[in-house]
């Protein structure tokens, strides 16, 4: 079946309509927003939500969770090593999932994955809680890197490098947002 964003669909249908719109019980027209920027849309606000947290605002809550808690700098910082070594180590593996069973099943376990990482780190009582949750909170996050890109690149053809980089370029705000207002965000951690 041929992409309805490939240059031969574009110029075979005239704008707003496909093939299956023809005739006088066609329905509704289609949006005119082709349904892969939503795509992008949605990895955007993934990237901004999850990469905020996990990997950019780390360095904010460090302080706070040094403040609380007597452990050492050294143990307090552990729990970023292992988010960076399961994006690197694990994101080849995360990548033959979604080879094999498409992007919706490794999201899902990613999703579910972080969420536990989160509620663990909701009530956090000790340091192997804390390695703990960044532990399965990396693991899920890994899953966001692989997935959408993959979903990006097989609903685009014709301005695949354009949404792969929107995509790509999405975690700078969160990155920004962890430096805007970082005494804010650290008077809000959870005691």
């Amino acid at each position: 079946m041929e992409h309805p964003e490939s240059q031969r669909a574009i110029d075979r249908h005239p704008v707003g309509q496909s093939p299956r719109q023809t005739g006088p019980r066609a329905g509704p027209m289609p949006s005119k927003i082709f349904f892969g920027w939503y795509i992008v849309a949605a990895t955007v606000a993934l990237y901004v939500l999850s990469g905020g947290v996990i990997y950019y605002g780390f360095p904010v809550f460090f302080n706070a969770i040094l403040a609380e808690y007597p452990w050492s700098k050294a143990a307090a910082a552990v729990p970023f090593a292992i988010v960076q070594l399961e994006g690197a180590g694990l994101s080849p593996l995360w990548g033959l999932l979604v080879d094999r069973f498409g992007t919706r099943a490794p999201m899902l376990i990613g999703t579910v994955l972080m969420a536990v990482g989160y509620l663990i780190l909701s009530q956090l009582d000790s340091l192997f809680a804390l390695y703990l949750g960044f532990g399965l909170a990396g693991l899920g996050f890994g899953v966001y890197w692989t997935a959408p890109i993959a979903a990006i690149c097989n609903w685009f053809r014709a301005r695949r490098t354009l949404a792969m980089g929107v995509a790509m370029a999405s975690p700078l705000p969160a990155h920004a947002i962890t430096f805007v207002r970082p005494a804010e965000a650290e008077a809000r951690v959870v005691r």
